[in-house]
């Protein structure tokens, strides 16, 4: 029965979802309630109705499942760990939808099961600002702390880039000055700074009367003058300054921030010459015509990822060019060409989000290219094989021929053998027969006549 209930609700067919729930066909009549019907068990899958109906952000089926007087608008899914209200976010926080569900009054604070986020966190997450304004409105804490990562909704939109999230919770009256719960220690502004999201930091302070500068600091004594002066953010560091952080304060180092600007000044300085020699030696290496080799890649965290996957070999050949869209210089001149040659230590390999924060914007090119590698990946582990087939076949051939030689040469050692013997056997048949008795009988007659001799004297 559970499983016809699922039908409905995939068809988003309400009414006969009511009458097999029992409601008489009539979501405000429960006098023929269907107690064969547990509203709130599991279907085939794991998940339970309610679910379903919030993943489907179906209205009028969600109302029929409110309207059971046995429905648990709390349960949480076993399989994702959240609640009805989480999965409804999840799926995209539909107004109606939420509007529906929120008038049931679930209970906002109640976090998932796995990364103990509250729906406010994952509304931030997700950059849904119209679900966050109505689950404040609804009585959602907004500086609630996650558990498991020790975050508040509003460090959670500042550290994944989400500035409608950062900005419609400070609107609310988010607190910027709460410090995370891990090691580092940040508050907003802390992480604003980081994450270089000026606007998210000037927002937050104007949006503070006075804000506590002595006390704004994280575990390492470092204020957000310090971080903004560490990564060169000058612009951003001058508003500081303005809203009266000191730039004379020392960290627990004992470093100011002037200290931090002077280090980024040198380590940056050095970078430029780096990356403008880098550009030097590829333009040089554009300008040849021959094949361009592994060892004539400029050393940079871009060609060690060409180098790695192979990707940074051009064919010959121009119709293998075009064959293989990552063979000939596709990403060299996408990476170098555009000037992308300055990259994260971090990168390793190659995401969307990677791609993004490289500076390519449009979805459909950095779709090209994770496609792009996704072929070469694909080419390169199909000549992997085939190098090992042949290695093997190479291997059988040669034990082959060792075991040929082998026993060629036990062949030929016994054949030399043979001839050996057969020649002693040959030269001792062919010997008269009494000739040993005969030169034995002549040795001892000599013998007695040289005695007889001596005895006649």
């Amino acid at each position: 029965m559970i499983e016809k209930c699922v039908k409905c609700i995939n068809k988003s067919n309400a009414k006969e979802l009511a009458c097999l729930l029992g409601l008489n066909c009539s979501i405000e009549d429960t006098t023929n309630l269907n107690e064969e019907i547990d509203v709130n068990s599991l279907t085939k899958k794991g998940a339970t109705l309610l679910h379903l109906a919030c993943e489907k952000q179906d209205q009028e089926c969600l109302k029929v499942l409110l309207s059971h007087p046995y429905i648990n608008i709390n349960i949480i899914d076993p399989l994702t760990g959240w609640t009805p209200l989480i999965t409804l976010i999840n799926s995209g926080g539909d107004r109606d939808c939420l509007d529906i569900l929120l008038e049931k009054k679930p209970n906002l604070l109640l976090c998932d099961k796995f990364l103990e986020n509250s729906p406010l966190h994952w509304a931030a997450k997700l950059e849904l600002p119209h679900v966050i304004y109505r689950l404040v409105k609804s009585g959602a804490s907004i500086n609630y702390v996650s558990r498991y990562s020790g975050l508040t909704p509003l460090h959670v939109s500042i550290i994944d880039g989400c500035e409608e999230s950062a900005s419609e919770l400070i609107s609310l009256s988010a607190d910027p000055m709460i410090r995370d719960d891990d090691y580092e220690g940040y508050t907003a502004l802390h992480l604003a700074v980081i994450n270089n999201l000026p606007n998210i930091a000037i927002n937050i302070l104007e949006s503070k009367s006075s804000i506590d500068t002595n006390n704004c600091i994280d575990n390492s004594g470092n204020t957000p003058l310090h971080l903004a002066y560490s990564q060169g953010l000058v612009a951003l560091a001058n508003r500081l300054e303005n809203y009266g952080f000191d730039n004379t304060r020392e960290n627990v180092n004992g470093e100011t921030p002037i200290d931090l600007y002077n280090k980024w000044l040198q380590t940056n300085k050095l970078d430029k010459q780096i990356i403008q020699e880098s550009k030097r030696g590829i333009k040089e290496t554009r300008n040849k015509k021959h094949h361009i080799g592994i060892d004539e890649i400029i050393e940079t965290p871009v060609s060690q990822f060409f180098i790695k996957y192979g990707l940074a070999e051009k064919n010959t050949s121009e119709k293998d060019n075009k064959k293989n869209i990552c063979k000939g210089e596709f990403l060299f001149k996408l990476f170098y060409k555009a000037g992308y040659t300055e990259v994260d230590n971090k990168f390793v390999e190659l995401t969307d989000l990677y791609i993004a924060k490289i500076g390519v914007k449009d979805a459909a090119v950095r779709s090209n290219i994770l496609r792009a590698i996704q072929q070469e990946l694909k080419y390169n582990q199909e000549q992997l094989e085939k190098l090992l087939q042949e290695k093997a076949k190479y291997k059988r051939k040669k034990t082959a021929i060792y075991i040929i030689i082998g026993l060629l040469s036990c062949i030929v050692i016994f054949y030399i053998t043979y001839i050996f013997l057969q020649a002693v056997v040959d030269k001792q048949s062919n010997l008269p027969r009494g000739s040993r008795s005969t030169t034995r009988n002549k040795k001892s007659h000599s013998y007695y006549a040289k005695r007889k001799a001596q005895f006649d004297l």
